[in-house]
């Protein structure tokens, strides 16, 4: 059973590439490239590829290198087989996956143009339905699987139905309080929703969990400058994400922007930190 909207999306929030800087808000991560992803969410760390050298069979990890190349098709074929050696609860788990990562796909060869002109339902896609009956089947299977909670929070979020959404991340952390990704996507969510103090809560627990993630220090640093507007903290996460090299992360160089115009206008709030991000690369020369 599909939730029905009730939230409203906030004027100075977007969560997607390409649009107004100053009007972005805290980008959800997403799978792969923060889990799966395709996009943004934003989301999210990119985990490392394993090369199958030999003895190719599908598995959890065949799905998630197919991901992570873009061969969603391929991944969605792998889920599917009888082949496939994830159990019954999991394998509508990967199908999820998938189909949200085909969500994304969509929406970038679009440009986001669609995004949100549905107000009662954002994503209106049949790559998100379909992700949300997998992630549904998944959780009718087994109530408290806490990745099928995550991706179908995420997928939630996305459309514009924070009340699920919520629900859901917290879910998640009901059972796993060190859930770095579902405390940074509730952040986002009550960034969104304007609950900024507790935006802030959920976002500082998840830095105390793992004080170098990419993604946790990048939300921080969105909240403070687009949300809570103190440049001086702002500066000091983006510092922090930025020494953490993220290259693959699509949001890099909206930071980078941010930061520079913060710096030339507030010089009284530069970071005491080590701003390595700016030092010039050395090259090894060739022998």
């Amino acid at each position: 059973m599909k939730t029905k909207a009730t939230d409203r999306r906030l004027p100075s929030a977007s969560s997607h590439s390409g649009g107004n800087t100053h009007k972005r808000g805290l980008s959800p991560p997403l799978i792969v490239l923060s889990g799966v992803t395709a996009a943004s969410f934003l989301l999210l760390a990119v985990f490392l590829i394993r090369h199958l050298i030999s003895g190719w069979a599908p598995s959890r990890g065949n799905v998630d290198s197919l991901l992570r190349m873009g061969k969603y098709e391929e991944a969605l074929a792998v889920v599917r087989s009888g082949k496939n050696k994830q159990p019954g609860a999991q394998r509508f788990v990967e199908e999820g996956r998938v189909w949200l990562a085909l969500a994304w796909r969509r929406m970038n060869r679009e440009r986001w143009s669609s995004y949100g002109t549905n107000e009662d339902d954002w994503l209106a896609v049949p790559e998100a339905d379909r992700a949300e009956d997998a992630l549904n089947q998944a959780l009718e299977m087994d109530p408290d699987n806490t990745e099928a909670l995550y991706h179908r929070g995420m997928l939630y979020f996305e459309k514009g139905w924070f009340s699920a959404a919520e629900s859901d991340f917290s879910a998640v952390l009901k059972s796993d309080r060190e859930h770095v990704r579902a405390r940074v996507n509730l952040g986002a969510l009550y960034a969104r929703r304007n609950r900024l103090q507790l935006a802030r809560k959920e976002l500082l627990r998840a830095y105390r969990i793992d004080p170098d993630h990419p993604l946790v220090l990048k939300n921080l640093a969105f909240l403070y400058r687009f949300y809570l507007d103190q440049p001086d903290s702002a500066m000091l996460w983006a510092n922090r994400y930025l020494n953490t090299e993220p290259r693959n992360d699509w949001d890099i160089n909206v930071v980078k922007d941010e930061i520079e115009r913060m710096l030339e206008r507030y010089p009284e709030h530069r970071p005491e930190e080590p701003m390595h991000w700016r030092e010039p690369k050395r090259f090894k020369p060739r022998r």
